[in-house]
């Protein structure tokens, strides 16, 4: 069973908040893999205590566990140890760092000159695109970048919060619709590979990993779930299906 969405009674109100937690959950994730500077530090703690406190949102879900170390020690971090987390970053994922490197971006795991290299990027941008977003980013990471594809998930969760306060059920199948395609597609099939090459560390990025991973592997079934539900509610209260 799954909460906020096997009664049939009303779900709006749960399933925003939800949503709205899942946007705040993507979004932290996001910036944990940016390049550590003291403010994102400093922000991004915050932002963990606040998700930490009220946790009881997702202790019924299987990504709990990884979800709340990962949690624990963004929490603890402050911007003294942004030197630290730096050489941690660049040692990790670092462009100028030994072979060994993992890479952050889906085409990072593909051979040199692979022509499917192109063909990933083509469908990123087409996914941000057909939500409406303009093809660029903010920040200077690519756009198949693990910070740039989870931030796009934050941001299609928000659009679901949009649909949910505003009644419309088509549109919040439609926003978990585009989630559960674009995870499907893209992170899913190459976060555990972050995940792995770092599963033996101790630090944030280890456990950030290890949460992405196990958020998006939830997400997969948990939307489906969840879109099967509001069809269902839609037929019974006459609405057609989308």
């Amino acid at each position: 069973m799954i909460p906020g969405v096997e009664e049939s009674a009303a779900p709006r109100p749960m399933m925003a908040e939800l949503a709205r937690l899942r946007q705040a959950a993507y979004r932290l994730l996001a910036c944990s893999f940016l390049f550590p500077e003291p403010d994102l530090i400093q922000e991004s703690a915050d932002a963990a205590r606040s998700l930490r406190d009220g946790e009881s949102w997702a202790a019924e879900f299987a990504f709990y566990g990884s979800w709340r170390e990962f949690a624990e020690v963004l929490s603890n971090t402050d911007p003294s140890q942004v030197t630290d987390l730096r050489d941690e970053h660049m040692a990790l994922f670092g462009a100028d760092s030994a072979r060994s490197s993992i890479p952050l971006t889906e085409t990072g795991y593909l051979e040199p000159g692979s022509l499917e290299s192109g063909q990933i990027v083509a469908s990123v941008r087409q996914h941000y695109a057909s939500a409406g977003l303009a093809p660029r980013t903010t920040t200077a990471e690519p756009f198949d970048h693990l910070s740039v594809e989870l931030e796009f998930i934050s941001y299609l969760c928000g659009k679901e919060v949009d649909a949910w306060d505003s009644g419309e059920l088509k549109d919040a199948r439609i926003a978990m619709g585009r989630q559960r395609r674009f995870i499907e597609k893209h992170p899913s099939k190459w976060a555990p590979m972050v995940a792995a090459g770092i599963i033996h560390r101790d630090g944030l990025y280890a456990r950030a990993a290890a949460a992405a991973e196990a958020l998006l592997t939830h997400d997969i079934d948990f939307l489906a779930a969840a879109r099967t539900h509001l069809k269902h509610a839609q037929l019974a209260r006459g609405g057609a299906p989308d």
